[in-house]
């Protein structure tokens, strides 16, 4: 080969590599996929490791590294909870496309019952028409748990027939006095009224 053939074949190599670097399939080879790297039954089931009727079960789902997705897509994405024999589809509940963490949450009814624990397949998660993309958007995940899945976990069981029992977790004062300035109560003042959180109700007590 003589040098000006050689010349002209080092142009036309470096060209190609230049086309190629700019094409989505370069991108897509030097882009590394998002991968699960774990799985966590978040929520706290109390001291019976059970959840009843109406607590919320939290899933989180960890990837290797940063992702991206359509905040306006997000319904799409579901991951599959097994409850005794029965599917039952978690919703989306939040993400940080910065740590690769997203959230699914579902709240037990009163057909859920599951006393050797919760599973979670490895073919769990699916996003429909949607995706869970590399950090630039570039890069679908993979979706599979893999040794990440979860089979009958005893510390979450499930027994949605029973109604939970109210449990008090705050109490403040909610009103003031208002006749003087000593923080004294007086005729014709509303109170003290003492609020009672408990759970997903709030009740209230007067008395003057």
């Amino acid at each position: 080969m003589r040098a000006t053939e050689a010349r002209h074949y080092v142009t036309a190599a470096a060209a190609l590599a230049v086309v190629w670097m700019a094409s989505p399939f370069a991108a897509s080879a030097q882009t590394p996929a998002p991968v699960v790297s774990n799985v966590e039954i978040h929520s706290d089931p109390g001291s019976d490791s059970t959840y009843h009727l109406g607590q919320r079960v939290e899933v989180r789902v960890s990837f290797d590294r940063a992702i991206s997705y359509d905040l306006g897509e997000v319904d799409q994405i579901r991951l599959a909870l097994q409850i005794g024999t029965e599917t039952r589809q978690m919703e989306w509940a939040g993400g940080s496309s910065r740590t690769g963490v997203v959230h699914f949450e579902y709240w037990v009814s009163a057909s859920d019952m599951d006393s050797d624990g919760l599973s979670i397949e490895t073919g769990a998660l699916t996003t429909g028409t949607e995706s869970i993309k590399s950090e630039d958007g570039m890069v679908d995940a993979v979706l599979g748990l893999g040794s990440h899945a979860i089979t009958n976990d005893r510390a979450h069981r499930v027994d949605g027939s029973v109604q939970p029992a109210l449990v008090v977790t705050r109490v403040w004062f909610f009103s003031e006095p208002i006749s003087g300035t000593d923080s004294t109560y007086q005729v014709g003042d509303n109170g003290p009224a003492p609020m009672l959180w408990t759970g997903k109700f709030c009740g209230r007590s007067w008395w003057a």
